[in-house]
């Protein structure tokens, strides 16, 4: 399809421990929480794959989606691991601060490219290279094995429009960049295919890469790799989040069953937002309930309730914007609000402050982040992340 022109979005892993995945992407290799999700039943587009009990998703990265290649961890409550397969060679991951502390302590495991292979705790490869060429540390590459990398090119290049940006006899990197202004922070992220000669395992611990086009696209790309003789998995299809955006999405399968999403741009934008803005609306909406009860039948217990709700999320928001320069360290604030008002926090029934509903996506609901996975103390905002060095270290001074 000449026409396509997909943006990365991110690559799904499925985890069997949420902690252990949380500690490793976090805490060593230096990435953020950027939204997490949970869902009663499961996906109809199986995101989660073939499993229709309860499960959740987690993003994480180095920045917010809208500009870098993340994570999606998705986690099904009833399975507790996965087999591996060789379908994945590994993500790369350009960062120079873990690369050099990963040195410094004494790692030995190198690949062809000089970099440190790290494998996280579901047993997926993690290659950390020592530059930083766009000066932030990114995820630049995923990199999946193939049987024939003549018929894999002739998929990705052909039917889903990728560049061909160097081919050698059993390798070839592939990307949508196509103009200077189109390579995200400065550097394009790349799809690297390896020839195994071999069929490929993709057993139970399988992936997908997903990219991002213009909803209008989606239709006309599902007839397209239909005629040209690719695999639909799951054909255009309607994906809700409980209150958020309603994203569009295909499926699609390479050659080698490798899975693709492709979701429509414009509600995925929607759906990815910071939390900053959905405590922001929340907060218009309890002050203004407030005032409403005040006025109709002057419960007092009901308004003071409206209002603590109100000024606590006001307190979280300005934690958000002074604190930290990410704007999306949610389970950071989380965790100050519970250390220095416990009762208050416990009194507030803080799942249903941003969800709305008991099923719904708030950031509360993923306790498991804030509950005994907490990260170590330099991934919170330092002296350097903050506006207000003095108030920061006397924070510091008091969660250590």
């Amino acid at each position: 399809m000449a026409s396509l022109v997909g943006r990365p979005l991110h690559y799904v892993i499925k985890i069997g421990d949420r902690k252990k995945s949380y500690e490793f992407y976090v805490g060593t290799l230096g990435m953020k929480i950027l939204r997490h999700e949970e869902f009663g039943e499961g996906c109809e587009a199986e995101c989660n794959g073939p499993y229709n009990g309860k499960w959740s998703k987690t993003m994480v990265g180095y920045g917010e989606e809208d500009n870098h290649f993340v994570v999606e961890m998705t986690y099904n409550y009833e399975i507790g691991a996965y087999t591996k397969g060789d379908d994945l060679h590994g993500l790369y991951v350009d960062n120079k601060e873990v690369f050099d502390q990963l040195a410094s302590n004494g790692a030995s495991c190198w690949d062809e490219d000089n970099r440190l292979r790290l494998r996280d705790p579901d047993g997926h490869s993690i290659f950390v290279g020592g530059e930083t060429p766009i000066g932030k540390p990114s995820i630049s590459r995923v990199a999946l094995n193939v049987n024939d990398i003549e018929k894999s090119i002739a998929f990705w290049s052909g039917l889903l429009n990728m560049k061909v940006e160097s081919k050698e006899e059993r390798r070839a990197v592939l990307s949508y960049q196509k103009k200077e202004s189109d390579v995200c922070q400065g550097r394009p992220w790349v799809l690297q295919l390896n020839s195994m000669g071999k069929t490929v395992n993709r057993a139970t611990a399988y992936g997908r890469t997903a990219f991002a086009c213009t909803t209008d696209k989606l239709a006309p790309l599902e007839a397209a790799v239909k005629s040209g003789g690719g695999t639909i998995l799951k054909p255009l299809v309607s994906l809700g989040t409980p209150g958020k955006a309603t994203v569009h999405v295909v499926i699609l399968a390479d050659p080698d069953g490798h899975e693709i999403c492709f979701v429509g741009e414009e509600a995925f934008k929607e759906l990815s937002k910071i939390y900053c803005r959905l405590i922001l609306n929340r907060m218009v909406r309890y002050r203004k309930q407030s005032k409403m009860i005040g006025v109709e039948n002057g419960s007092r217990m009901e308004r003071k309730l409206c209002k603590k709700r109100y000024y606590l999320l006001k307190t979280m928001i300005i934690y958000l914007l002074v604190f930290s320069t990410d704007r999306y360290s949610i389970p950071w604030m989380i965790h100050v609000s519970k250390k220095h008002s416990p009762r208050r926090f416990k009194q507030l029934h803080l799942p249903h402050l941003i969800s709305t509903n008991s099923g719904g996506s708030a950031p509360y609901q993923a306790h498991w982040l804030t509950r005994g996975a907490r990260a170590p103390l330099s991934h919170y905002p330092t002296l350097s992340h903050t506006r207000n060095a003095h108030a920061t270290h006397h924070l510091h001074s008091k969660l250590q």
